[in-house]
């Protein structure tokens, strides 16, 4: 560890003496920009942000319930089951060249035969003063089994026109009729209905690809060798390359959720103590969904897929399969795209490989591993086969994991190549907007591990980014550095939409004409692994900031791309710089209490037992470290421990991380020591004064906003610590993981089996 001496008043007045600036949130409706076809542009109206009405009698206006998500056939589709009345009914507008578009399902445990379950779709005219011209509305499309047979086994979309209403005012009826209409136990389910005018069409569409766990350097536009990523890079040389891009997170879920929202995953708190995009961030599908944009996820990792992930915010229709191999994801793009003719489109492809585990195909491990290698990795690697790791693998063992790891990039490489000649075979790459982006890279013990989620170095955060479109030109190399968080503001840019103020990013295209302040900041933060960092870039220092150590260390990125020197020390003030920077833009936004065992190498190792008790309640608990022989329990509002110091000062600290409720005051704590109250080995204000007895209360208005940590923690006198980062209160508790995600992030490495 490399720290500034004597800068612990520095850091002291620094701790997030600022507070954050609220999300602006802003309603995009009647935003749209004027179609550049001949003819007025006609608004697409998505039913999902109407509220139906249901029953048959016109005099009752009962409204259904809102909207929620239905998953058939792994695909997760906003709309409504249909209630025991079972009519939905729409009031609508309707112009000239109108189609309906919607998707009908069934979800029965039964079988269903002919007659059972009849679906309707019926127009109910209106006069202008808003009457019923007749009482039953015309029938526009009966389904059914019969008509199509897979309605039971997955979601079918219907699109149908709407001619014989032009320029009428009425109602949309959504019906369900059949033997077994009034039989519970069956599902009958309406999703994602739009009204849409094929020839009134913006003729913008967006497809943002996101792989996961790619670094820029196993691409061969950023250095990898050319037969590596052959479709990458000929799409490159058509489009314009960032060459200093960086995500905002080492890991997946805050880092998309980043990428999605346009800002930094600790503001709208989409965080390893969250697990998820709460309902208050904005995703770019919400703004797009109101405009008429049909809006499609295509993922295949748990963090994004999993019911409760957020990342179906503004999102028709989501498919979801973990660990789908990304020929199966492309498939499933080409299907949303051609379906989606006639409609302005935005898809966010997510391809979960290169991640691990590495099992490439037979064809890509002949062409990029060593044939002479005969160590245990000759075809396929897992994660948890370097977890417990404690001492480098050897070099052949770790040059054969990263050419598994890249051959599963060449085939990633072959499928988006794929898609791309889909598109343009379609004849819309003019008109479409590409982005191919990552949430971070792959370490390969460049610093000392493997893997991702663990640090902030280069090898972990500096990702591709390469956009083509109009306004990007071709061949083109950008050395600026840029962030994730720019990919909203450059597709609303590019939609020439308003891009809100709120957002932390900018528009790429501003980028590209040098319409951004020189010295930009680049801001990333949260790691799923080991403590919590931060980091800094402003060309060319890098400032990574460890928030419960508060060890802190600055790189030249232009002298030294490999961050092997520290050079805090002697950028004294370049090192003050980027960690004012850090704390204004990242203040915490949630209270976070740490309890440290520091090491004891040079005495008999001490057996800490306790209890840490909030009155108001604990949220959650992490623990960091522990052996098997070491205990802990969360009982209510008191989390009990038992844990023996570690004698290795080569290995982690043991501790833990505690969340308590966002109204939380005091802190009881009470501690023995071997059994007895030791008045040299307690620490509870985290300095290096001994609290003399075994029990105290805290208060933790008494910590400053932001950790309240001695400078040196290799300083520290052995025994056990309590600190706090105060924070402004969470405003979406955790999203607790179902069985069936919490065993796909398993198999992927992010938690112990």
């Amino acid at each position: 560890m490399n720290f500034i001496s004597g800068k612990r008043i520095f850091i002291s007045s620094l701790l997030f003496q600022v507070c954050l600036a609220g999300l602006l949130l802003f309603n995009m409706s009647g935003c749209a920009p004027e179609s550049e076809n001949t003819g007025e542009y006609v608004p697409v109206l998505s039913l999902l942000t109407v509220t139906p009405l249901i029953g048959d009698e016109i005099s009752v206006r009962t409204p259904a319930p809102s909207t929620s998500r239905i998953i058939i056939d792994n695909t997760s589709v906003a709309g409504w089951v249909s209630p025991p009345e079972r009519i939905l009914r729409f009031p609508v507008e309707i112009k000239s060249g109108a189609r309906l578009m919607t998707r009908v399902g069934v979800m029965s445990d039964e079988r269903i035969n002919t007659g059972d379950i009849i679906l309707k779709l019926g127009f109910l005219p209106h006069t202008p003063d808003g009457e019923t011209v007749q009482s039953d509305p015309d029938i526009l499309l009966t389904s059914g089994p019969e008509q199509s047979p897979e309605l039971t086994t997955k979601w079918t979309l219907l699109d149908i026109p709407l001619n014989n209403y032009s320029d009428h005012r009425g109602e949309l009826w959504f019906i369900a009729e059949g033997r077994s209409v009034n039989n519970r136990t069956i599902e009958l389910l309406w999703g994602q209905p739009v009204i849409y005018y094929p020839n009134s069409k913006l003729n913008r569409n967006v497809l943002l690809i996101g792989v996961d766990a790619l670094r820029a350097d196993s691409t061969s536009p950023y250095g990898a060798r050319p037969d590596l990523t052959p479709n990458i890079q000929n799409f490159s040389e058509g489009a314009t390359l960032f060459e200093q891009a960086r995500s905002q997170s080492s890991w997946t879920l805050p880092s998309f959720a980043s990428m999605i929202t346009g800002q930094l995953p600790s503001v709208i708190e989409a965080t390893l103590f969250s697990n998820h995009i709460p309902t208050e961030a904005t995703t770019i599908s919400e703004i797009l969904l109101p405009m008429g944009f049909a809006t499609e996820t295509i993922c295949s990792n748990a963090y994004l897929g999993n019911k409760q992930s957020g990342f179906h915010q503004g999102v028709e229709s989501m498919w979801f399969q973990a660990s789908a191999e990304p020929h199966i994801l492309v498939e499933k793009s080409c299907e949303f795209i051609s379906g989606s003719e006639g409609r302005d489109w935005f898809l966010f492809l997510h391809i979960l490989d290169p991640h691990g585990p590495y099992t490439p195909k037979d064809k890509y491990i002949s062409m990029f591993c060593d044939p002479e290698y005969s160590g245990p990795y000759q075809e396929e690697f897992h994660a948890n086969d370097w977890k417990a790791v404690t001492e480098r693998p050897f070099d052949a063992d770790i040059r054969q994991v990263r050419n598994l790891y890249d051959s599963e990039m060449a085939n990633v490489d072959d499928a988006i190549g794929e898609l791309l000649d889909f598109i343009s075979d379609l004849g819309i790459m003019d008109e479409t907007l590409v982005i191919i982006a990552s949430d971070h890279g792959e370490e390969f013990f460049e610093h000392g591990g493997y893997e991702h989620g663990h640090n902030h170095f280069d090898e972990m955060v500096k990702t591709p980014l390469i956009v083509k479109g109009v306004d990007f030109p071709e061949g083109n190399r950008i050395d600026t550095q840029v962030g994730n968080t720019d990919i909203v503001p450059t597709i609303l840019n590019w939609l020439k939409l308003p891009v809100p103020d709120g957002l932390h990013g900018v528009p790429l295209q501003d980028v590209i004409t040098g319409n951004v302040e020189d010295g930009r900041f680049i801001y990333g933060e949260g790691n799923n692994r080991g403590t919590h960092r931060k980091f800094a870039v402003m060309w060319p220092y890098k400032c990574i900031l460890d928030m419960v150590t508060l060890e802190f260390r600055l790189y030249n990125l232009e002298a030294d791309p490999g961050e092997t020197e520290d050079i805090s020390e002697d950028n004294i003030e370049v090192t003050q710089l980027l960690i004012r920077k850090m704390l204004a833009e990242m203040v915490t936004d949630q209270t976070l209490i740490y309890l440290w065992f520091i090491a004891n190498p040079f005495q008999h190792a001490r057996n800490f037992t306790g209890s840490i008790r909030i009155p108001e309640g604990i949220h959650s608990v992490q623990s960091f470290g522990l052996d098997l022989d070491d205990h802990f329990e969360l009982d209510g509002d008191t989390l009990r421990f038992e844990v023996a110091n570690s004698l290795n000062p080569l290995e982690a600290d043991k501790h833990f991380i505690l969340v308590p409720s966002p109204d939380a005051e005091t802190i009881e704590a009470d501690l023995l020591v071997n059994g007895m109250i030791d008045t040299e080995r307690f620490f509870p204000h985290g300095t290096p004064d001994p609290e003399r007895t075994g029990s105290i209360i805290l208060r933790i208005e008494d910590y400053p906003l932001g950790p309240n940590l001695p400078l040196d923690i290799l300083a520290l006198r052995p025994g056990f610590y309590i600190w706090c980062s105060r924070g402004i209160p969470s405003a979406e508790p955790e999203v607790e993981l179902d069985e069936e995600t919490l065993e796909q992030l398993r198999a992927l490495g992010y938690l112990d089996q």
